[in-house]
């Protein structure tokens, strides 16, 4: 491939990939937003496609102005979900955690505006980010137990009768942080048994 097509493909490759083509992976600690889309409706052909466009536009508004990155805006057995992070070696800040919840509830607010719902799960950890595959098919990736924990969080939503869930670790660093997005406070739930992790104590 010529430096010419390697620069014609630049503007389609995830920020922070760019970043590690020669770096490897790291350990970083990133906060993850998984938000569920409720209301969109999809079609046959290309009709389902103007739809899905404004609900990521909007969404995408008030990410980047808080200097979050999109990773996904996928379609699954989940329905259809928007993940998003702060952290990444391109967007990362002392206040991540806050901008997470911050950023949460606007993509909340902004497409409840087009009269869609959002359950959200946000979370905070050590990931591994950095790309994953082969060298000729990859993709860059943000992995790990937080991240999988705000997916569960995200489907939990409905049954806790709530629009968004975080992990101890973003109510902690909101608690003690010296930089916020706004004032938040959390109401603590009981401890509760989630896929892929072991039982809590007993009481």
């Amino acid at each position: 491939m010529t430096s010419d097509h390697m620069r014609a493909l630049h503007g389609y490759v995830h920020e922070s990939a760019r970043q590690s083509l020669d770096g490897g992976g790291e350990f970083r600690m990133v906060a993850t937003i998984f938000s569920k889309i409720e209301g969109v409706k999809l079609s046959e052909g290309v009709e389902s496609f103007f739809p899905l466009q404004v609900c990521l536009s909007r969404a995408l508004g008030v990410i980047r102005s808080s200097g979050g990155l999109l990773r996904q805006f996928i379609q699954d057995d989940k329905g259809l979900v928007l993940i998003y992070t702060f952290g990444l070696p391109t967007a990362t800040y002392e206040d991540n955690a806050s901008r997470a919840i911050f950023t949460a509830l606007g993509v909340c607010a902004a497409l409840g505006e087009l009269g869609l719902r959002v359950r959200a799960g946000v979370t905070s950890g050590i990931t591994f980010c950095g790309l994953v595959g082969s060298t000729n098919r990859c993709e860059y990736t943000v992995t790990g137990p937080s991240v999988n924990l705000g997916a569960r969080l995200m489907s939990m939503c409905e049954s806790q009768g709530v629009d968004l869930l975080v992990n101890d670790v973003i109510a902690e660093d909101i608690a003690t942080g010296a930089y916020r997005w706004g004032s938040f406070t959390f109401d603590p739930l009981p401890q509760m048994r989630v896929k892929g992790y072991p039982p809590p104590p007993p009481p």
